[in-house]
C-alpha cells in the first residue's frame, strides 16, 4: 500500500509496542521493526506521530535517518512518563537543519523532557510540550526556536525556581510569537515565564487554569494581580478598550468553566471568535468539584470553584466586563440557590450586555434577580439576548380558581413561573432596555406587551 502511494505525501500515525509489558497503555501497537518497516517512506511522510514507551519510540527514531524534505508535523507521546530527559538521535533525518528543512511544527505530549538536536529546533513554528521541564529548560529549548509562532504549554508540573531563573540573564527573544498558550492547575508558572519572554506586542497570552476546589483566592492574590502586568491598556487615549471585557459562565457547581477576556488582537468584536483572538484571555474550569448535596447556602471548607466566581472577580484586575454570556449546563445550574448567581453578577455590575442561553429555569432565575435587585445588580445593561428559551407568561391562578384574563396575567411572578413574566417586569422597570429573542418561542401577546416598554427583535 505505501508503494503504490507513490508519490503522494503520507501521514503516519503509529501506536509502538515491543511486547514486552503486554500490561502497558502501548500494548497492542505495531512492533518496532515492524514500525520501522513501515517508516522506508521517510522521504514522503508530512505527518509523523508516534506514541510508545521510550524505548520503543527511539528504536524507531534511530532507523530514520534519511531526509525528509515533506515532513512538516513530528508528534511524539511517551507513556512511561518520569525518569531521565529523553533525547531525540543526532542522526535523525541525516542529522543536520537540511534534512528536515519544512518540519515546523513539534509536539511532545509526555511528561518526560524531550531534548530534540538544535537544528530541529531552527525553523519550528507551533511548538506543544507537556513535559516536566524546568523553567531553565523550557527558556533553553524556546531560544534554539527563533521563528516560533505558537506556544503550548500544557499541565507542566516541573517544579520552577524563580531565583535561578532571574540569574540566568536576559529574557528570550521570538520576535515573530503570536499565541502562548498555558494549561496549569496553577497561575504561578505563567506568571513566571511570560515577563521573560520578548515578543511583539499583539501576542496573544491565554491562561487555562483547572482547579477542583478552593477556600478563597487569598493564596492566589499576589498572582493574579500580577497578570496585571499582561493585560492590554486602552489602545489610543479615551479610548476605554483596555482591560478584561467580556466574560462568559458555562455549566454550574459540579462541573463548568469561566472565562475573562480583554479586546481582540484583530478587532473588538465580542462574540465567540473574540474569546480565541483575545489579546488576554483567563480561564478557569472544574470538574468533579465538591457540592453541598442539600443546595444550601453555607459552603463545604473547599468547595467547587463556581461558589466563589463572585469573589475571584475582585481580584482579577483591569475587571471592565461589558459582555456577560451565560450558558448553564441542565439541572446543575438551575439548582444553585440564588445567592451565588447574584453574588457573581453584583462583582460584574459594569456588564451592559447580556446573554442568556438555551436553558428555561436558570434564564428565569437570573432575570428574577436582575428585576428584584434593579438598581444594585447589573445597573448599566442595555442589551438583553434570549437564546432559545420558551418566552411565554404563564397564568397567574387566584384562589377562586379564575384565569384573569388579557394583560392581568402579565404581573410579576417569582422565578420559575415563566421567562415571559419576569422579562416583562424588567422591561418595565429599565426603559430604553433593548431585547433580541434568539431562536425563541414566543406568542403574540407576550411580543406586544414586551413591545410596550422596549425594543424588541426576533432573530433566527
Amino acid at each position: 500500500m505505501m508503494e503504490r502511494s507513490f508519490p503522494l505525501p503520507v501521514h503516519v500515525d503509529i501506536r509502538i509496542s515491543s511486547g514486552t509489558n503486554p500490561s502497558s497503555s502501548s500494548a497492542n501497537g505495531y512492533h518496532p521493526l515492524a514500525a520501522s518497516e513501515l517508516l522506508f517512506v521517510a522521504s514522503r511522510i508530512r505527518t509523523l506521530r508516534l506514541a510508545g514507551l521510550r524505548s520503543d519510540i527511539l528504536h524507531v527514531l534511530n532507523r530514520l535517518r534519511s531526509p525528509s524534505s515533506k515532513l512538516e508535523t513530528l508528534s511524539l507521546s511517551i507513556y512511561d512518563s518520569g525518569g531521565p530527559s529523553v533525547y531525540l538521535p543526532a542522526s535523525l533525518f541525516g542529522g543536520n537543519d537540511k534534512a528536515a528543512p519544512n518540519l515546523h511544527r513539534l509536539a511532545f505530549a509526555t511528561d518526560t523532557c524531550i531534548r530534540a538536536p538544535l537544528w530541529l529546533l531552527g525553523g519550528i513554528t507551533d511548538f506543544t510540550t507537556g513535559a516536566d521541564m524546568t523553567l531553565l529548560e523550557l527558556l533553553e529549548t524556546l531560544r534554539a526556536m527563533p521563528q516560533l509562532q505558537i506556544l503550548r504549554v500544557q499541565h507542566c508540573r516541573a517544579a520552577w525556581d524563580e531565583d535561578a531563573a532571574r540569574l540566568e540573564g536576559g529574557p528570550v527573544t521570538l520576535p515573530h510569537l503570536r499565541l502562548v498558550s498555558f494549561r496549569d492547575t496553577t497561575p504561578r508558572r505563567f506568571v513566571l515565564l511570560i515577563p521573560r519572554i520578548d515578543a511583539p506586542p499583539t501576542v496573544r497570552r491565554h491562561l487555562f487554569w483547572r482547579s477542583w476546589a478552593v477556600a478563597s483566592w487569598e493564596r492566589w492574590s499576589g498572582m493574579l494581580n500580577a497578570m496585571r502586568a499582561f493585560i492590554p491598556r486602552d489602545s489610543v487615549f479615551g479610548a476605554r478598550d483596555g482591560g478584561l471585557c467580556a466574560a462568559r459562565v458555562m455549566g454550574g457547581p459540579a462541573r463548568g468553566s469561566f472565562s475573562v477576556w480583554s479586546r481582540s488582537a484583530a478587532a473588538s468584536g465580542w462574540g465567540g471568535e473574540g474569546e480565541v483572538d483575545a489579546l488576554f484571555l483567563f480561564r478557569i474550569d472544574w470538574k468533579g468539584s465538591p457540592v453541598d448535596p442539600r443546595g444550601e447556602t453555607t459552603l463545604l471548607e473547599h468547595s467547587s470553584p463556581f461558589f466563589h466566581l463572585g469573589g475571584l472577580c475582585t481580584h482579577l484586575p483591569a475587571m471592565r466586563v461589558e459582555h456577560l454570556t451565560i450558558e448553564p449546563e441542565p439541572e446543575q445550574a438551575v439548582n444553585t440557590p440564588t445567592v451565588h448567581w447574584e453574588s457573581l453578577l453584583r462583582a460584574l455590575g459594569s456588564v451592559q450586555s447580556l446573554r442568556l442561553g438555551k436553558r428555561i429555569g436558570i434564564s428565569s432565575t437570573l432575570l428574577h434577580i436582575v428585576v428584584s435587585a434593579s438598581d444594585t445588580v447589573l445597573p448599566h445593561l442595555q442589551k438583553l439576548y434570549i437564546v432559545q428559551c420558551e418566552v411565554r407568561c404563564a397564568a397567574q391562578v387566584p384562589q377562586d380558581g379564575v384565569v384573569p384574563w388579557n394583560l392581568t396575567r402579565f404581573g410579576h411572578a417569582g422565578p420559575g413561573r415563566g421567562v415571559g413574566n419576569e422579562l416583562v417586569t424588567l422591561v418595565r422597570g429599565r426603559v430604553g432596555l433593548e431585547v433580541v429573542l434568539v431562536d425563541c418561542g414566543v406568542d403574540e401577546e407576550t411580543l406586544d406587551e414586551l413591545r410596550k416598554h422596549a425594543q424588541v427583535s426576533v432573530e433566527e
